[in-house]
Order: structure tokens, then C-alpha cells, then sequence
């Protein structure tokens, strides 16, 4: 409680440190006077209070900027005012009003001086009324130039001559006038001001009083056709040419004419009177000029969203229309008024009605009675606006095809990306693919460096860094998120162009960025460039745009956020100096304070910032904290602010911190904060018992004055950087931001009341709600992936399923979404491998799971994703989708704009007459020296252009001879011209005939005028663009009152009340003059007909005419005469063509079979093959059924091969997910574990697989054959047995251990290549165990047959010491023995091939011997034999030496 008390205690602390000043629309006022000025030449010249009387003699306008204004000033808070600008000018006091059901109309007075006026009440929106004295020519307000016409007022009003008296008269209204039930509708004030499009700086057009009169169009754009006519008091009807018949007209040429009386705020309504015009009976019987004709019907539209059909009478009377119960609106429009089908006998036009007074009965409310209108309304009104923008490309003219609406992708390219960003909040709001198509034909045409959906992708400080050439970006993404079926596609042609610059940007340092690629320097790059890095975001998943878009957004925000208020400074140059001096000449630029002393805190700048701020807070994963917290900390306080600067209109003011810097109401910055107001209550964000009052009374300010009746956005600062209060602020001052905005606020609006999208079809809105989000159902085999639905797993029937209370879906569908391919907890259900939600989210720090209603678990980049009540409708139709594997059906949405481009306006070519300035005396002309010719007869030829309406224009062409200098039309002997009633006529004698010819503006005509000078008197020909040449003049005389002339030598054209170049002559050409363009075209036409489908005699005939066109066609002599008349022949002959007789076949089986496989619709399952030979089959035999020429052959061969193709309407695509998992199965065998052949096999059968894998033909019975053979190479698989070879490697290593030089030659050399053989064996990986054992016994016998070399030392040593002995000393029985071993083993000795155990055996043998020896006894006497040994040892010490070598041999070879 500690922290909330202190949280609460520092916010109140910081709103009442604010510095915003509010000043309320409604105050006391201290006087009661109301100033009255006259302002000449922008001078004040007379002033009053109350009234004002003077003498001067008024300048009326001429254009949009001169003539005297009259200025009243009301008291602060005042509203009401009764005003009289004229003696003469006023609510009349004789009004011309009929009794009911009159059918005549009525006449004005006999005696006009007659006529009075009284005061009128207005309302101001704020203090100030302007009033420039109309003119008759010129321009209007807003630059349109008028037709001329009548005076509409008194012809005594604001006098121009005679010093007369003029009176004006103003005062507060008091409550009982105000409160009074009247006519709301009328104001004789009311000026056309600034309605129809884009006003320059000048205020003049600002409508700010009321009611005001708007129409679409006026008849001629005349003076006496003005809307403000029919609200002016007058109702005579008898007539229509001057005051005081002046009515609204429409001409109603067309459908859409439509009449609109707009109050200013709410009004209290139950009655509408209609007075039509009722000139119905002429004065003669079928008078050119019978052109009025009653409506039959008509609608009345109300500002609340409502209609009401009508009906009309034909009555000069009014016709009273009773609500059937009270309205409260804020303006009123009458339309779908029908056009006629009569025509007026004079020109052909179709006759029209006009609208002399329309009165509204009914009185003044207060806001506090006035309800919101219905949701569904609210989307009505948010498609009008959109609408009206695309109508009119951007209020630049009627032309939907202007797609940059007026701009250019190298000029303020930004101004209509931002109204893409409104039009595509429209297509998700509404469904309607009108918008997107719409934004297509956009991106289509933004073509820069010949590649489309481009910018200013130049090298330029202001070229593809430059922020506002990013604003496209946004709608550029969107429609690559809503259009593309794969993943992100940089290549995309929407992001190809986009993606490079964005990752230029990314990798470039703010400060470059500022000083050296762009200017990053002011607020209004929030909205254009910030939206697109949490966009970039969505599609990728890669946080470096989110990195990105809060450096862009600290590094403005640290230069131009105002602590205290909260708001943000436009940029440096406005960053306030308390020290600052305001000049007023700047009207505004670079202030850095205001005039009354304030910060300059500008609306729009501000609604720029806001705007961004909700569209990122929108797209911003919520794992973004820091950044969140940043967001949504501004976007409070900002709101907080805002709520505290609004006028009580509803409006902000332009300057959001000086609401006296300029009072006027300002549409841009009020549409924006709308829309972030709006968004914060939807969002969560912002308190809606707080906030919503704010948004509901900007709605109803901006419904009552600025949303005009037809959809345009007006009174929005154009194009700027300031508060300028010197700009225009008009009901028809628009740009495309305002569109934009009011589109997003009204998208928001209506969902704010109706807790919800109000449109059912919300797969647009879906869509864009899940980009970059995944979503799957309980025990459903669908899942939505970025926005598009899909199968888990393609091809399968897989579903989620759920364990443990949470949903688990198929492993495979993981790794292709989110390419994670280590899982843990992986569960495994009927052989499939599961993994959890959870599982993903521990994958990615940035993801968030929520489950919603139906069992529904999104993945997303936000805690809640989904508005349980805001998004229902959306929540439904994702259900639908993931039970049914599609959304349901959308409505068509048909074409509604015209894009029919519209005709170049033609100019005049090089050698063309143009027409000169007019003058009063209608004698000024251009001319031109193209004789003199004087034979007989003179031919003269020419084309004539008028760009002008035919209402409009009076060209006249005159002949005359070389040495003529015209200076009057009396003097012209011959003259053509096109006149004003958009027909041609010539001169004859003594005046000008009429002609049957019409003409119309930007077409070429060309005349040939053929002249007699003897009997002084010619004929007029005209061909239009058909080529027929029209006689429209024939054998005329001569102007009577003109000289006669003896040659023609000379050509004027004559401007007798436009403006110069309008009209002019091309390719004026004297003497005989053949044009076979025609002639030639319609011999080409004639020559693609083809025999085989006319009868032989017509199609002879025309072979011969062509032939015979030939020849005139080469024919240099021929005169047009023939050349026309040729053509006329060709076009007969044309004509003549006789179809022949068409044979009767029998197509009953085709159209059978052609409707049995039209509603043919699974071919999903179908080898693609078969599908393509289907459709094709298909397509051929619709075009035969449709043709009646085709033989019974034709019929049948389709016939034939559409049975064939629906025959093999079951040969479905193998279902081959259980093929695809055996090749990933073998895929993953190790080929060292099998035996060669085995493994062969298998890679056989595995190569065929994939052939049928890859086939998109291949049908069930391939897979399974392919199945069956793959499998049973698996199945027969033989695993290599593991080898033991250590007995081997043991052996080898032993041998190897060996010394070779101890042994026989022979069985050492016997060894060799077996220890070879065996290593070999060892070393080869896929030797078998019995090839290793074989090796291995063979090395073992090998070395049992080694033999070492014998030693033969000790033999050697033995044979010595016997060698030593002395016979004699021994006896000799042992002495001979002895001698017997040593003499065999000097024989081993000797023997080289002896073996160990022969030498042993000689050694043993020889030792024994000698051990045996016994020596003679000296002491005897009887004779001893001794063997010399040279040794003294006793035999018995040699025998126990002997005895233990013998020993010790014994053990070595034991050992061993």
C-alpha cells in the first residue's frame, strides 16, 4: 500500500507541474458587442460594433485570394449570432413559397425593389466569421475556376458602384432564437469556400459558419448553380436564369450527384422540406431550352449512419418529409438521384432537375443527448472515408488509377504511404479485398530504377535512408505477410528491395545515419520508420530489428521529449527558449517559442508519435520487458496529457501547449490521438471510464465538423512542420494522413463498442494476429503456422494429442517449424515420436504459450495474443480452421473502384493554330498565311481540338483571303464554329444554322470546308473518330455583310470568352488531301476472315472489294470521296458475310461428362499427372461445348479424352509417409556391420525407393512395391560376426620378436612369406574369422619348423680336451671308446648340415666317454697307455664339469 500511496503522490505531482494551458470553447464573456470589419486590400477600412455603416463601394473576387472580406468577431465563448451582411443580403421576407400541391412554380415579384431582408441566425465554430463578397467569374475559394452565370443574390447587394448605403448588422442570438424550433438549414451567407480538394495558405476559404450547403458537382461550375442556393430562403421555381431562381444544379449526367446541408454540431431534426425547380411548361411548344424534369426518388442519408428512402412528386410546391421519429445528426445529404431518360430537344442532353431550397426543421441539442453511431455504422463510415480517398486519388480529381494521389515516389512519396497504412487497417477490419487489391496496383507502380514496390532507393541525403521514404515499408510488409505461402522470402518482389536497405540501416551507427545517409532529426520518423523493425520482427524472429528500432527511438527521444508535458518537440528548432522572441512573419518556422509565450509542442508531431507507439506496443514480444516498459511509460503520460489539451469541440488545437496560438480545430493530430486513446482502452493500457469520454468526444467533433458527408477528412493542416496559422483549415483542407488515422480510429471505435469486430469476415484480421505464431487444437491434425494453415505433418492424418494436461504434437512438425532437432521428454505414442509445447518454449527465450478457449495452445511472441472478448469472432474462426482444416468460405468482393485509366488531355502539336487570350470583342484571333490557292474548287482541311467542356466552349474558325486582316467577325466570309450548345454550326448568308453534329472535349475532328469562290459559297464536312465524313454545310453563301475575296489565302481561329489554348487547328492542310488510315485498317480488319465459316458467294464478294481496296489504297489520284467510299464498300461487304449453315452435332454425352467433372473437387489426391490431363480435358471440352462450329469428330475426341482422364480420376498419389521414414531408417545403417553382397542389395532397393519417393505421379502400388522391396533388403541384411584376431596379432609379434640370423637358412626363408601373408590378414578390416584362424595356424606351423643354427662351441671345446689326453695314462678299453665318440664328433663338427641335437648327442656321447676313462695305476707294475690332454684336472673333475654343462644345456632347451 506503502508503494501504490507513493506512486499515486508522484503522479499527481508531475500532471500539476504540467505547463499545457486549455482553454475552454465554452467561457463567460465579460461584453456582449460583436466587432464588424471591412477589410480592403488587406487593410482594415471601417470598423463597427454591432453595426456597421458605410459608403465604400465593394471589390468582389475574382480568385481565391482578392476581394473585401467582411470580418465579425463574436465574444469569447459566444456561438450564436444574428447577422445581416447587407441591407439586401439577409433572410428574405417574401420567400416565394407555394401552397401545397402547387404545380406551377412560382414567379418572381413584379416589383423587385419590393423585396426585404431580416437578420439570420448562424453558428460559428469559433469566434470569427470571414465573408469575401462573391464574384461572378474567376475562381472560387478553392481555385475552381467559375463558369460565370448569374448573379445568385439581390442585384441591389454589396454594391460595386454609386457610393450606396451599406448596413451590417451582427449581435448575440438570445436564448429564445437559439432554442427556437426553425429552419437549421438556412444561411444566405454561405459560400462554396474550400469543398473540393487541397487550399493554398489563404484562410478565406476556411468554412467556419453554419449551416453550410456541399455538393459534388455544379452545373457549368456557374454561380446560379451553387449549393448554397438551395439554402438561402428564395423558393421561386419558374424559371432558372438569374436571381431569384437560383438552385442547386447538377446537370445529373450522372448517378452519383449528391446535395449535403452540414450544421457544425448536433441538431434536434424531425422535418425536411424539398423544393424542386418547375420550369415545366415552356412558352413554346418543344422549346430548345425544355430541360427540367421532377426526381421520382431519392435518399436521405443522416451523420448517425442511417438512411431513409423517398419519394418526389412532380410539384412546384414543397414537399414536406416527416422523420418517423426525431434525429439528432450533424448533417444531412440528399442523393441517388435518378437521371432521366428525356432529352432536351434543344442540345440531346438528358433533361435534369435542380434543387431550389431545402429546408431541415427541428433545434438545437447538446452533446450530453447525442449516442455513438452503431458499430456496424462505424464501419460504414470508416469505408466511406477510405473510399472517397481512392475515389478521387487522394482528392486530387475523380481518378482511382492516381494511385500516389498527386505525389510521386522521387516527391513526398510518405504522403500517400501513409494513407496505405490506413487502407490496409480497412482491409482488416472490413474483409474488403477492394483494399489490398488497391494496394497492390500501388506497390505495382512504385517503380524506381525499373524495379516495383520500391522507393527513392537513390544515394542522396534524402534517398533510401531517409525515413519518410520508408513509410511504404509497412504496407509493403503487410501485404508480403497476407500474400506469400512460404516463410520469409527476402527475394520476395515486395521485400527485395526493402530487406537490403533495412540491413544496411541495422549495421549503421546513429550518427551516420544522422550526419551522413539521412535526416534521423524530427518526431515524425516514429511513425514512419519505427513500425517496420517490430514488423521485420514478426516475419524473421531475429531480435536485431527490435535492437535496432529502441536505438532509433532513445536517440530522438533524448533530443525532443519534453519531461514535463510528457509530449514531444516536432524537432531541434522548436525546442522551447524561454528567451525566444515569436515573429509572426514566419508563420511559425522554427519558433522555438510561442506567441503568447508557450512551447510549441505541435499536434500532428505529436500524433505521429503516438500513432507509432501503439503500432509497436502492438507487434512487441512481450520477453522485451525494458523496452516495454519504455513504450508504455510515454504512451501513458502522453494520454494523460492529451486528456487534459482538448477543446471541448473535441479538437486539439495545433499547438498542444498554447490552445491560443491558433483556436481553429485541427483534424491530423485529433484523428491520431483518437485512435492511440482508442487503442489504449482496447489494449488494456488506458483506464476506460477515464479515457473514454475523450474518444467519444472527438468522435462526435470530428462527425460534425470534418468527416464531410461524403467521406472526405477535412479542416487538416496540409503538409507542414508547425502550427502555421495562416494555413487553410477548411471543411475540404485534407491530406492522406488524416484518412489514415481516422480509418485506425474508427477501426479501433467500433471494436470499443462493440466488444469486438462487427464484420464476420475476419480471416484478414486472423492473419495478421498470427504472423509469427503457431497455433494447434486438441486431437486435430491442423495447425495455423505464421497465418496460414497446414497439416502437422503434410500428408499424414498425425493429430495433437494431449497428455499430463498439456499438448503434445508430432516430433517431425517441431523440427520443420521451428528447426529444433534435440529434444528431451520426447514421448512416443502408436510408433510416433511426440514432443511437448512446453519443449519449444524452452528452444526460444522470446516464446510464450497460452491456451484459450476450444482447447486452442498458441505459441506466440506474447503472454495473450488473443483478446478473449475483443477477438471472439477471431478465436471462432480459428476453431473452424483447425477442425476443419480450411477457414470458411469469404464473401466476393467485386470491383468497386473505376481504374479505367483516364484519357491523356491532349496538346497541341507542333505546327498547331492555338487559340489567343479572349477578348470582350470577340475579334482577337490567331492566324495563319497558308495561301493564297484561287482555283476552283478550294479544298481545306484541318483537325479542330477543344479541351474544354461543350458548355464551355465558342471556337470559331474563320477563311479569308492571303492580304485579310479581320478585326470583326461582320468581315469573315467564311465561318465554322463548335458553339456552346455541343453541336457544330456554320455561317450561311445572314446567320448561323445549327447542326445534328455533336462534339466533345480532348477528341479530334476533322473538317474539310470545299469553297466556290465564283458563286461565293461553300459546304462543311466533319469526320469524327468512326472516319464517316458528315456533310454539315452544304453549297452556303457567304457572310453577306463580308468582302468578297478571290482567293483563300489566309485561317483565323477566333477565342470568343475562354482562356488561351483550349482550342486549336492541327495539320491545316490547302488543296485535295487524302486520309487512308481508315482504308487501310479496315483492309487489314477484312483480310482475318477466314473462308471455311462463310458461305462461298458472300465471302467471293468480299475478296473482290478487298482486291479493288488494294488498288485505291496504292492510288496517289484518288480523292477522300473515293477513299470513303471505299470503306463504306468494305464495311458492306463485312456486313454481307452469311455464316454457314451450322452443322447439328450431338454434344449431350460432353455436356454430361463436362458437368460431372466440373464438380469434380478432390483432386488433392490425384498423381499430379492425371490432374493436368483432367483440367486440360476439361478446359478443352468446355471450349467446344461453347463453340457451335465444331465438327461431331471434335465432339467426340473430347469426349473421348475427358472419359479417359475422369477414369483415372483414382490413381492417387501413394500415401508415402511410411516409405519416407524406411529411407530415414536405412539411411542411418552403417555399412561396416554388413556383409558386401547383403549390403548391396539393400542399396539397390533403397536407390528405387527414393526414384519413387521423388515421383509426385508415383501411385499407391509403386510405394508399396517400393516398401516391400526395401524392407526385405533390411530383412536381409547379413551382419559381419565379429573377427577375433588376437591369437593372430599374438603370433605375428612373437615371429616378428625372432632373430632370423639364428636359424636355418632354409626354414627361416620357409617363414617369411607366411608372416606376410598373415599380416595382411590382420590388416584387412573384412577378412572372416576362418581366414584369420587359417593364417593363423599357418604361422604357428611355420615357426615349429624354424631350426635354429646349431652351436657347436662346447662340442668344439670337449673335442679339444680328448684331444689333450694322453692315451697312455687311461686304460684301454675306456681309452678306445673315448677315441671312438671323438672321432664321431669331429665328424658332427665337420658336418655344416648337422642339427643341435646330433651335435648335443657327439658332445654328450663324447663326454660320457670320457667320463668313463680310467686311468692306469702307476704304483702297478704292469704297463699303462695314456691320451695326452695337456691337461692336469682328474677325469673325475671333467666328468662333473661335463655332467653339469649337460645340465644346464638341458634347462636352456627347456626353456626355450
Amino acid at each position: 500500500m506503502k508503494k501504490i500511496f507513493l506512486t499515486i503522490i508522484a503522479v499527481l505531482m508531475v500532471f500539476s507541474s504540467t505547463s499545457i494551458n486549455v482553454s475552454a470553447v465554452q467561457e463567460q464573456t465579460v461584453s456582449e458587442d460583436v466587432k464588424i470589419e471591412l477589410i480592403q486590400n488587406n487593410n482594415v477600412v471601417e470598423t463597427g460594433m454591432n453595426k456597421l455603416v458605410h459608403n465604400r463601394n465593394y471589390v468582389r473576387s475574382s480568385n481565391k485570394t482578392n476581394g473585401d472580406e467582411i470580418v465579425i468577431t463574436a465574444p469569447e465563448g459566444v456561438h450564436y449570432l444574428m447577422v445581416q451582411l447587407d441591407k439586401y443580403c439577409g433572410t428574405p421576407k417574401i420567400t416565394g413559397t407555394l401552397e401545397e400541391e402547387q404545380v406551377e412554380g412560382s414567379i418572381k415579384p413584379s416589383n423587385m425593389a419590393s423585396l426585404e431582408y431580416e437578420e439570420t441566425l448562424v453558428y460559428l465554430i469559433n469566434n470569427e466569421f470571414r465573408f469575401t463578397i462573391p464574384g461572378i467569374t474567376g475562381t472560387d475559394a478553392n481555385g475552381n475556376t467559375l463558369g460565370g452565370g448569374n448573379w445568385p443574390y439581390d442585384s441591389r447587394a454589396f454594391s460595386t458602384s454609386g457610393n450606396t448605403e451599406k448596413v451590417i448588422t451582427a449581435r448575440v442570438a438570445t436564448e429564445e432564437e437559439i432554442n427556437a424550433r426553425r429552419n437549421l438549414a438556412l444561411n444566405p451567407f454561405d459560400l462554396r469556400g474550400n469543398d473540393n480538394g487541397v487550399s493554398g495558405s489563404n484562410k478565406k476559404g476556411d468554412i467556419s459558419v453554419f449551416p453550410h450547403a456541399y455538393a459534388n458537382r455544379v452545373t457549368d461550375n456557374k454561380r446560379e448553380f451553387e449549393p448554397r442556393n438551395a439554402i438561402d430562403g428564395f423558393e421561386f421555381n419558374a424559371s432558372h436564369v438569374g436571381f431569384p431562381y437560383q438552385a442547386w444544379g447538377c446537370g445529373n449526367e450522372k448517378t452519383d450527384s449528391e446535395f449535403s446541408v452540414l450544421f457544425g454540431r448536433y441538431v434536434e431534426i424531425d422535418q425536411i422540406d424539398i423544393t424542386v425547380r418547375a420550369q415545366w411548361n415552356p412558352p413554346q411548344p418543344n422549346n430548345a431550352n425544355d430541360h427540367d424534369i421532377n426526381w421520382t426518388s431519392a435518399t436521405l442519408e443522416f451523420s448517425d449512419g442511417t438512411e431513409m428512402p423517398i419519394s418526389l412528386q412532380k410539384l412546384a410546391s414543397p414537399q414536406v418529409i416527416k422523420l418517423p421519429e426525431k434525429k439528432v445528426v450533424s448533417w444531412v445529404r440528399l442523393k441517388d438521384l435518378p437521371v432521366s431518360e428525356e432529352t432536351i430537344p434543344g442540345d440531346g442532353r438528358k433533361k435534369f432537375s435542380a434543387l431550389t431550397e431545402f429546408k431541415v426543421w427541428g433545434v438545437e441539442t447538446d452533446n450530453s443527448n447525442v449516442d455513438l453511431p452503431s458499430a456496424q455504422n462505424l464501419v460504414n463510415l470508416a469505408k466511406k472515408v477510405n473510399d472517397y480517398w481512392i475515389k478521387t486519388g487522394g482528392n486530387t480529381g475523380d481518378d482511382a488509377t492516381n494511385y500516389n494521389h498527386g505525389h510521386s515516389i522521387s516527391s513526398e512519396f510518405w504522403a500517400p504511404s501513409v494513407f496505405y497504412t490506413g487502407n490496409m487497417e480497412a482491409y482488416y477490419l472490413t474483409g474488403d479485398e477492394n483494399y489490398t487489391d488497391y494496394a497492390n496496383r500501388w506497390g505495382s507502380n512504385n517503380i524506381y530504377n525499373d524495379q516495383a514496390w520500391n522507393t527513392k532507393a537513390d544515394s542522396g541525403r534524402i534517398g533510401k535512408y531517409f525515413p519518410d521514404n520508408h513509410t511504404s515499408f509497412q504496407t509493403y510488409l503487410d501485404m508480403f505477410s497476407i500474400t506469400s505461402d512460404s516463410g520469409f522470402d527476402p527475394d520476395d518482389e515486395k521485400l527485395r528491395n526493402l530487406v537490403p536497405i533495412m540491413n544496411e540501416m541495422e549495421q549503421m551507427s546513429i550518427s551516420d545515419l544522422k550526419n551522413k545517409n539521412g535526416y534521423w532529426d524530427r518526431i515524425d520518423f516514429f511513425y514512419m520508420e519505427l513500425p517496420n523493425w517490430t514488423k521485420m520482427y514478426l516475419l524473421t524472429g531475429e531480435e536485431k530489428w527490435l535492437d535496432k528500432l529502441r536505438e532509433l527511438y532513445d536517440d530522438r527521444k533524448a533530443e525532443l521529449y519534453d519531461e514535463e508535458t510528457g509530449l514531444f518537440y516536432r524537432d531541434k528548432n522548436y525546442i522551447f527558449d524561454a528567451d525566444a522572441t515569436y515573429n509572426p512573419d514566419s508563420n511559425g518556422n522554427n519558433q522555438k517559442i510561442s506567441p503568447n509565450g508557450k512551447k510549441i509542442l505541435w499536434s500532428r508531431g505529436n500524433g505521429w508519435a503516438m500513432g507509432a507507439l501503439a503500432k509497436i506496443l502492438q507487434d512487441l514480444p512481450d520477453d522485451r520487458t525494458n523496452d516495454k516498459e519504455e513504450y508504455e511509460t510515454v504512451f501513458k503520460k502522453m494520454a494523460a496529457t492529451l486528456l487534459k489539451t482538448q477543446g471541448e469541440d473535441g479538437f486539439w488545437r495545433m499547438n498542444l501547449d498554447d490552445y491560443d496560438h491558433d483556436i481553429r480545430p485541427e483534424t491530423s493530430g485529433t484523428v491520431f490521438f483518437a485512435y492511440g486513446l482508442a487503442w489504449g482502452i482496447n489494449n488494456g493500457l488506458l483506464d476506460r471510464d477515464t479515457y473514454y469520454p475523450a474518444v467519444k468526444k472527438a468522435f462526435l467533433g470530428l462527425n460534425a465538423n470534418a468527416i464531410r458527408p461524403d467521406g472526405l477528412v477535412g479542416r487538416s493542416e496540409l503538409i507542414s512542420a508547425y502550427p502555421n496559422p495562416n494555413c487553410s483549415l477548411g471543411i475540404g483542407s485534407s491530406q492522406s494522413y488524416a484518412p489514415a488515422a481516422t480509418v485506425m480510429f474508427l477501426s479501433e471505435l467500433s471494436k470499443l463498442e462493440n466488444q469486438g469486430y462487427v464484420t464476420d469476415d475476419v480471416e484478414p484480421a486472423l492473419n495478421k494476429k498470427m504472423i509469427g505464431s503457431v497455433a494447434v487444437k486438441e486431437d486435430s491434425k491442423y495447425a495455423v503456422v505464421n497465418s496460414r494453415i497446414r497439416e502437422l505433418v503434410p500428408g499424414s492424418d498425425l493429430k495433437t494429442i494431449k497428455y499430463n494436461d498439456e499438448i503434445y504434437v508430432p516430433e517431425a512438425f517441431v523440427k520443420e517449424v521451428y528447426g529444433i532437432n534435440d529434444f528431451d521428454g520426447i514421448l512416443t505414442y502408436s510408433g510416433v515420436n511426440y514432443v511437448a509445447l512446453s519443449v519449444v518454449l524452452e528452444n526460444g527465450s522470446n516464446r510464450k504459450l497460452s491456451v484459450i478457449e476450444n482447447d486452442i495452445a498458441i505459441i506466440s511472441y506474447k503472454t495473450n495474443l488473443f483478446n478473449e472478448i475483443l477477438d471472439s469472432k477471431l478465436i471462432d474462426l480459428l476453431t473452424a480452421g483447425l477442425i476443419n482444416g480450411k477457414y470458411l468460405d469469404r464473401p466476393e468482393y467485386p470491383i468497386r473502384f473505376d481504374y479505367t485509366e483516364p484519357p491523356e488531355e491532349p496538346v497541341p502539336s507542333e505546327d498547331a493554330l492555338i487559340s489567343v487570350e479572349a477578348n470582350s470583342a470577340g475579334a482577337v484571333s490567331a492566324n495563319r498565311l497558308i495561301g493564297p490557292n484561287t482555283e476552283n474548287l478550294v479544298n481545306i482541311e484541318f483537325d479542330m481540338i477543344t479541351v474544354l467542356s461543350p458548355s464551355q466552349t465558342n471556337a470559331i474558325v474563320g477563311l479569308g483571303s492571303s492580304d485579310s486582316n479581320y478585326t470583326a467577325y461582320s468581315q469573315v466570309p467564311i465561318i465554322i464554329r463548335m458553339f456552346n450548345d455541343g453541336r457544330f454550326s456554320v455561317y450561311n448568308g445572314t446567320g448561323y444554322v445549327q447542326s445534328a453534329v455533336k462534339f466533345t472535349e480532348n477528341e479530334k475532328y476533322h473538317l474539310r470546308i470545299s469553297v466556290d469562290l465564283e458563286a461565293k459559297r461553300y459546304s462543311v464536312f466533319v469526320s469524327g473518330a468512326d472516319g464517316i465524313e458528315v456533310a454539315i454545310a452544304d453549297n452556303y453563301a457567304f457572310r453577306s455583310t463580308a468582302k468578297a475575296i478571290e482567293n483563300i489565302g489566309k485561317i483565323y481561329l477566333f477565342n470568343n470568352d475562354q482562356a488561351a489554348g483550349k482550342y486549336w487547328l492541327e495539320d491545316i492542310y490547302l488543296g485535295i488531301k487524302t486520309d487512308k488510315e481508315k482504308l487501310e485498317n479496315i483492309l487489314a480488319e477484312a483480310k482475318e476472315y477466314r473462308g471455311d465459316k462463310y458461305t462461298e458467294e458472300s465471302f467471293e464478294i468480299l475478296q473482290a472489294v478487298i482486291k479493288t481496296g488494294e488498288i485505291i489504297l496504292e492510288d496517289n489520284e484518288v480523292t477522300q470521296e473515293q477513299v470513303n467510299a471505299m470503306i463504306l464498300e468494305l464495311q458492306a461487304a463485312i456486313s454481307g458475310l452469311e455464316l454457314k449453315e451450322i452443322i447439328t452435332t450431338n454434344k449431350t454425352a460432353l455436356s454430361i461428362a463436362v458437368e460431372m467433372a466440373s464438380n469434380v473437387t478432390e483432386l488433392d489426391k490425384v498423381v499430379p499427372v492425371v490432374v493436368i490431363e483432367f483440367k486440360a480435358a476439361l478446359q478443352e471440352a468446355q471450349t467446344i461445348l461453347a463453340d457451335e462450329s465444331v465438327s461431331q469428330e471434335e465432339v467426340d475426341a473430347s469426349f473421348a479424352r475427358l472419359s479417359v482422364a475422369m477414369h483415372m480420376l483414382q490413381f492417387y498419389k501413394g500415401e508415402k509417409s511410411e516409405l519416407q521414414d524406411l529411407i530415414v531408417q536405412v539411411e542411418g545403417l552403417d555399412e561396416n556391420k554388413f556383409t558386401v553382397e547383403s549390403w548391396q542389395t539393400l542399396v539397390n532397393a533403397l536407390q528405387e525407393a527414393k526414384e519413387v519417393n521423388d515421383n509426385e505421379n508415383a501411385m499407391q502400388e509403386e510405394v508399396d512395391e517400393a516398401i516391400k522391396n526395401l524392407q526385405a533388403a533390411i530383412d536381409n541384411l547379413e551382419e559381419v560376426k565379429e573377427v577375433d584376431k588376437s591369437l593372430l596379432e599374438a603370433m605375428i609379434n612373437k615371429v616378428l620378436g625372432l632373430d632370423g640370423s639364428r636359424y636355418t637358412d632354409k626354414t627361416w626363408n620357409d617363414l617369411i612369406p607366411v608372416l606376410q601373408e598373415a599380416q595382411e590378414v590382420l590388416a584387412n578390416e573384412s577378412a572372416s574369422q576362418e581366414e584369420v584362424d587359417n593364417a593363423y595356424n599357418a604361422l604357428v606351423k611355420a615357426y615349429l619348423e624354424l631350426r635354429l643354427i646349431p652351436d657347436k662351441s662346447l662340442l668344439q671345446e670337449l673335442i679339444d680336451k680328448a684331444q689333450s689326453l694322453d692315451g697312455a695314462n687311461y686304460s684301454a678299453k675306456t681309452w678306445n671308446v673315448v677315441v671312438k665318440a671323438l672321432g664321431e664328433a669331429k665328424e658332427v663338427l665337420d658336418n655344416f648340415e648337422a642339427s643341435q641335437a646330433e651335435v648335443d648327442n657327439a658332445k654328450d656321447t663324447l663326454a660320457k666317454a670320457m667320463a668313463k676313462l680310467r686311468k692306469v695305476d702307476t704304483v702297478k707294475t704292469e704297463a699303462t697307455v695314456s691320451v695326452a690332454t695337456g691337461d692336469n684336472v682328474p677325469v673325475f673333475e671333467w666328468f662333473v664339469c661335463g655332467a653339469l654343462l649337460s645340465l644346464i644345456f638341458m634347462l636352456k632347451k627347456v626353456k626355450f
